[in-house]
Parts: C-alpha cells; sequence; structure tokens
C-alpha cells in the first residue's frame, strides 16, 4: 500500500486464505504517490518533492524486508529540480520500461 503518510508498506500471507501481515515499510520524505511492479520480486515507488523513481526489491534489507535498488533521476539534464509530481506508473508487459503520468 501507498500513503499520504509518506510511507509504502508491503504486505504478504503465509498461504492464499491467512491473513496478511506486513513484512516492510519504506519512508519517504514525501507522499507517496504511485507504485509499480515489474516483476513479483521489484517494484518502483515515486513520491512528491522527489526528483528520483526509487527501485527496490521485495527482500535483502537489513531487516528481511524491502532493500532499495536504485534511483532514477527523472530530469532529462540530470539536475535535481522537481518541477512535476508523478502521479501513475505503468510498466510495460515485459517490465523493462514504466510509463510516468505526471500532473504537467
Amino acid at each position: 500500500t501507498i500513503s499520504r503518510d509518506h510511507s509504502a508498506r508491503l504486505y504478504r500471507r503465509a498461504n492464499w486464505e491467512g491473513d496478511f501481515s506486513c513484512t516492510g515499510t519504506i519512508r519517504l520524505l514525501g507522499e507517496v504517490t504511485a507504485c509499480c511492479w515489474l516483476t513479483p520480486e521489484i517494484f518502483v515507488l515515486a513520491a512528491r518533492d522527489d526528483h528520483h523513481l526509487l527501485y527496490y526489491d521485495v527482500a535483502g534489507g537489513s531487516d528481511g524486508g524491502p532493500k532499495e535498488r536504485q534511483k532514477v533521476n527523472l530530469n532529462v539534464v540530470g539536475d535535481s529540480v522537481v518541477s512535476f509530481a508523478v502521479l501513475s506508473l505503468a510498466a510495460s508487459p515485459n517490465g523493462k520500461m514504466v510509463a510516468a503520468c505526471t500532473d504537467k
């Protein structure tokens, strides 16, 4: 789940019928505005007031939860200006490309 409280939380269940349990929480500086899954193990987040797309592995963090994989600058010239917010993300069928819908 993603939230206005600047966090993204991952949940899973032990089997198809059991209760969900939180397996990790990611806290960002801004409101988490979008998330998409590239594979069952890799997801991408976008946050308000951040000029990066943030790629994560589901597991591998020091607490067993998500681990940051890479940051990708959204600005073509590589600067840190934030002039738009990502409102939605969508992965291509093969998971190799991500489309971002913005407010500008």
